[in-house]
């Protein structure tokens, strides 16, 4: 099947985003009463300044359960320890308006006195040189299991037909919130992805804002106000060239690799050329609390809210100089034209809100079409910081927000085996998704590769425009298929549960 890649991929987003648009948060489950949003059975006595609680998980998590005529296995082998933690509230979180001088102060940080420009178009030299290397089979347009790439090519068409032959005249842009413009010959070179994850309604709305830095133009920074009627959230981004490339990056591509049914030699050239990225990253410039560092006197020269690691991620960081323009075409061709000796290494350091000692981050997954499902109103807040040995290479702060109230001090946690008796259902309905026809024979392996505790986002109770942050599990799953003897991994997806009552939390 040609594309088979792709449009699987699309499936699989298409199922999501349609299961998790159509919850609604309910007035009334097992974790709510109509007096105050949480049921008394829930709330337990705080803890003592310094006191620990031990959580109920097995030391070593190891199930295996068989499935759809055993073509099904789902399985568990995981070191979990012993885990402990502080109290563990439920907390009520609203959007923060970021004010003018908010964003004056994070502009001024970054930019450095640097003058500020209107964002340039791309002119027609830009699709021009993508469809010259679909038509020279160039990089990742030598694939064959991508077919023959003819939407790509219409869509660039209609953007080269739309695009100017020279850059737009420099203007200066002025530091404030303004309405955001449409960009039509982005629209259109974009128009072949059939899903569009960030398709964003056109508002009148005055709460973005958007610039080059310096006449070099090689930092960007973007910034958009939480405003109600949009259903939004405030964020600040600053980044100069681009930091995707993490090692976990990298093993995905590697996957999805060798899910491919190419037999011209694409795929292992492909192979080949990701090992050697993956080798790049072994270079230790330097370490990792030297670089955290530098990522935490940002955030205190910002004063941004106290947060704590989450995680660390090593990275390869391209300059915008030497960085390939992958935005309209197929991005595993950046890959095949950047220059791996003008990389760097460097650690991206993400940063998140804590109780008892617990990181919060963005719930994932989950497929069940059921009124105990919980959706957020906004995604979690979070600050990442890419730091390389020259310092400093990009800032985002997502999801902007604020301590509206403490709903419980701390709350108790139900068993784990309820959590994974809801994960392996969990895990089930997303097999279910591939409506696998009872004579075909291929068997479907679902490992647990890690299972963590942490907090996340779900819609406030009576208060839609709130979130409470609960405690959830978080737990990623390995998907293989194929015949006994001959399994292939396919994907990995992400399951939450909310802890409390074992509901499923979906994006």
């Amino acid at each position: 099947m040609k594309k088979e890649k792709k449009i699987y991929l699309c499936i699989l987003i298409s199922f999501t985003l349609l299961l998790s648009g159509c919850q609604e948060t309910p007035d009334k489950s097992s974790v709510v009463s109509k007096a105050s949003g949480l049921s008394d059975e829930l709330i337990i006595s705080p803890l003592k300044s310094g006191e620990k609680r031990n959580v109920d998980v097995p030391e070593h998590w190891s199930v295996t359960e068989k499935k759809s005529n055993d073509r099904v296995t789902i399985s568990a082998n995981l070191d979990l320890g012993k885990l402990e933690t502080g109290n563990l509230p439920v907390v009520e979180m609203a959007n923060h308006t970021m004010t003018q001088k908010e964003l004056k102060k994070l502009v001024e940080y970054f930019a450095g006195g640097e003058q500020l420009y209107i964002p340039q178009g791309d002119t027609k030299e830009v699709f021009q040189n993508i469809k010259k290397r679909i038509d020279n089979s160039e990089g990742v347009y030598a694939n064959p299991s991508l077919g023959s790439f003819s939407d790509l090519k219409n869509s660039l068409d209609d953007a080269i037909q739309l695009a100017p032959e020279a850059l737009s005249k420099e203007q200066k842009v002025e530091l404030k919130f303004q309405k955001k413009t449409e960009d039509a010959i982005k629209k259109a070179a974009n128009s072949w992805i059939k899903i569009d994850m960030d398709d964003e309604p056109v508002t009148d709305a005055k709460v973005f804002f958007s610039a080059d830095v310096g006449e070099s133009r090689l930092a960007h920074i973007e910034a958009e106000c939480y405003d109600p009627n949009i259903i939004n959230s405030s964020k600040f981004v600053w980044k100069t060239g681009t930091d995707n490339y993490s090692a976990e990056y990298i093993q995905q591509s590697i996957r999805m690799n060798e899910f491919s049914t190419d037999t011209t030699g694409y795929k292992e050239k492909f192979r080949q050329l990701l090992s050697q990225y993956l080798k790049a990253l072994e270079e230790e410039p330097f370490t990792k609390e030297e670089g955290q560092e530098q990522a935490e006197k940002v955030m205190e020269d910002l004063h941004v809210p106290d947060m704590i690691l989450l995680y660390v991620d090593k990275v390869l960081w391209f300059s915008e100089e030497v960085m390939p323009d992958v935005r309209y075409g197929q991005p595993e061709d950046f890959y095949w034209q950047a220059d791996l000796k003008k990389a760097k290494v460097g650690y991206k350091y993400v940063f998140t809100r804590a109780f008892g000692g617990i990181s919060a981050e963005r719930a994932g997954g989950g497929t069940q079409d059921t009124k105990d499902a919980y959706t957020s109103p906004f995604p979690v807040e979070t600050v990442s910081i890419t730091v390389t040995d020259d310092g400093v290479k990009t800032f985002s702060w997502i999801g902007m927000c604020e301590k509206e109230s403490t709903i419980a001090e701390n709350v108790k946690l139900l068993s784990f085996d309820d959590i994974q008796n809801e994960l392996l259902e969990q895990i089930f309905f997303y097999y279910l998704a591939h409506e696998q026809p009872e004579e075909d024979t291929t068997n479907f392996n679902y490992t647990v590769t890690s299972a963590k505790l942490g907090y996340t986002n779900i819609t406030a109770f009576n208060k839609p425009q709130n979130a409470w942050l609960v405690p959830a599990w978080f737990f990623e799953i390995m998907e293989s298929s194929g015949q006994d003897g001959d399994m292939k991994d396919v994907s990995a997806f992400p399951v939450t549960i909310n802890a409390m009552d074992g509901g499923v939390i979906v994006r």
